[in-house]
């Protein structure tokens, strides 16, 4: 009962995360760090939920 529970509240967040961007350039400017992994993908520890907007044309 409680792997179903998680894997429902990782959906969620999953679900969430995909609808919205990240302003990755201005958390550059405001002195956020980028990495780039072993596969070329950018990526950053962690993005503080004012950095993120709704993507245009997603429900």
């Amino acid at each position: 009962m409680m792997k179903a529970k998680l894997e429902t509240e990782v959906s969620k967040y999953m679900s969430y995360v995909l609808r919205h961007a990240p302003d990755a350039a201005r958390m550059f400017s405001e002195g956020h760090s980028f990495f780039v992994s072993d596969n070329g993908v950018w990526l950053a520890e962690s993005v503080p939920v004012q950095y993120l907007s709704r993507n245009a044309g997603t429900p």
